[in-house]
Order: C-alpha cells, then structure tokens, then sequence
C-alpha cells in the first residue's frame, strides 16, 4: 500500500501567492492586532511586508514591542510597520478632495462656497472615506512591500469600511443619470455603461464616469480572492463567533468571502474542539489557523516567533 505523504499546513496557506492585501478583522478585543503582528512577522521572512493599524485604539506597537506613529518605521529586515493616525488620514483625504474640487469647479471660489469646505471633516463616515482611501493608496505601492497587512478597527466599522465602494455606487450612478439628463447625453451614458467606447465633451460627466470607474475597481480589489485574503479572528467564546458570522453574511452580499479564521487562545479541550467543528461547518470553504493559548503576553518579536512555531493550520 502506497503511504500518502502528510504534509504541514503553515501560514503560507493564507497569505496571498506573490503578493496582496491582507484585512484582520473580528470583534474588538478577540486578538486581531496580536494575530496582525503575528502574520507581519512570518510574512516578513518570506517577502518584504507593511504592516498598518486603522484601529484607533491602536497597540499594534505594543505587540511587536516598538514605539509607532503615523510616520512609517522600518522594524526588521523585511517589515515597515505604522499606527495610521485616523485624524491625519482625514487630513489627507480631505486635502486631496478639496483640492481637485476647487480646481475643477472654478465658480466655487466666485460664489464663497469654499469657506464650506472647513465642515467636511466632521461629515459623517468621512473616517470611513478615509480609511478606505488610505487602504487603496498602500495597494498601489504592493510592488514595493508585496505584502500589506491591515488590523482593522471593529466588525462594524470594517463592514461599512469594506461596503464603501458598494454605497458609493449607488450615488454615483444617480449623479451620472441626473448630469446625463441634464447634458442630454442620456443614450451616451447607457453606450459607457455598456462598455463602449464613446466621447463626452461634458466635463462634470466626465469626472463622475472617472469617479465610477474608480470605486469599480475597489470593488474588485475586495472582490478578489487570489489578491485580497480576510481572515477573520475570533475566540472560542459564543459572541465574538456570532459577531464574525454576521459580518461574513454581511461580506457575502458583496460577494466577498472569508478566507481564514483564526481560533485565538485556543485551548485543546472539548470546548475548542466542538468550537472547531461549529467553524467548520459555518466556514467550509476557510482554513482554520489555531493559535494557542500562551503563559505569558505576547509583546515582542521573540515572542512572537515562539508562538509561531505553536501555530496550528487546518
């Protein structure tokens, strides 16, 4: 009889292949800045990687045992790492928005409406704009880090961070129909919609069809499996599992799944065991990464490489 050969799952299984993006996500509290400074540090052995905290409430830094801010810094080898700094970001965004706004509508300035502009940053889910914006801006430099891993703030805020595109969508396409009509482009819009190739001399309609193109491709960059790994964190306990089921319900409807999930504090008893099997059967398709339930904390990189070799991958 021919022996099958076992062969040991390791993290590798839940990174992308060659490089991507890669979102921590869970409940607050469960481990998903531990598991984020965990993955950054096996990751960073194999290829360059960026580690990043949205989180505002951030101890990204206390894990892996360096003081961090916004400014990238180079902690090894192979990893940069950075807390971003939510109202800096904002800043950014903002700065970036107005800008394009004010160049491209020139009859801002002449009717005052530019002192409006100040209030933008109180605007409701301009955070989540922002996030989102910032999140986009480091995938582009994926040539450069191949690996961006991101510990993402709570589920309900990392639901509507990763929906954003979807909502935007909506809008979008309302403003290209109502500046359609307004223009009397309307059939030229349904040929661009189409996917036809067509020319609009109309400038505000040009823009928003750039705008529209845009969010399609953050849809996308969430919508691919290959490139952009969600692995969920969660703990054997009832409500962080419950939290993690609703916001994969909630990714599904974009057509985005759940890739991993890792059982944080695991303990090898009947309860981690029945855990399994619920997560199993809950998330067919994700491999289940069983991080171990450790005697001491986990604040630097050389205990961070102890747990590693602990780490378990189904």
């Amino acid at each position: 009889m021919r022996i099958k050969k076992v062969v040991k799952m390791t993290l590798s299984q839940i990174l992308p292949k060659e490089k991507g993006l890669v979102m921590i996500v869970g409940k607050g509290g469960v481990g998903k800045t531990t598991f984020s400074a965990i993955l950054s540090i096996y990751a960073s052995k194999q290829l360059p990687t960026f580690v990043t905290s949205i989180d505002p409430a951030h101890h990204l830094g206390d894990v892996l045992g360096y003081k961090l801010e916004h400014r990238e810094k180079r902690i090894a080898e192979n990893l940069i790492a950075n807390e971003a700094d939510i109202d800096e970001l904002i800043r950014e965004y903002l700065s970036k928005s107005i800008n394009f706004l004010k160049n491209s509508y020139k009859d801002i300035t002449a009717l005052n409406l530019d002192k409006y502009f100040d209030t933008l940053k109180d605007s409701p889910g301009i955070e989540i704009e922002a996030m989102l914006h910032y999140i986009v801006s480091l995938v582009r430099k994926v040539d450069e880090y191949k690996y961006i891993i991101v510990d993402t703030p709570a589920t309900s805020i990392t639901s509507r961070l990763i929906g954003l595109p979807w909502v935007q969508g909506v809008w979008v396409d309302n403003l290209i129909d109502l500046r359609s009509k307004i223009a009397g482009l309307k059939e030229v819009i349904e040929s661009v919609k189409a996917g036809k190739k067509v020319t609009i001399d109309d400038k505000i309609l040009k823009e928003l069809i750039q705008m529209r193109e845009e969010i399609e491709r953050n849809k996308k960059l969430f919508m691919n499996s290959d490139f952009t790994k969600i692995i969920g964190v969660t703990t054997t306990e009832k409500l962080p599992i419950v939290d993690l089921e609703r916001l994969s319900n909630s990714l599904k409807n974009r057509g985005i799944k759940i890739s991993s999930v890792v059982i944080n504090k695991y303990k090898k008893d009947e309860n981690g065991l029945s855990v399994i099997n619920y997560l199993k059967e809950k998330f067919p398709e994700a491999r289940l990464i069983l991080v171990p339930q450790m005697n001491y904390e986990v604040i630097s990189i050389e205990k961070i490489e102890k747990v590693i070799e602990k780490i378990e991958v189904l």
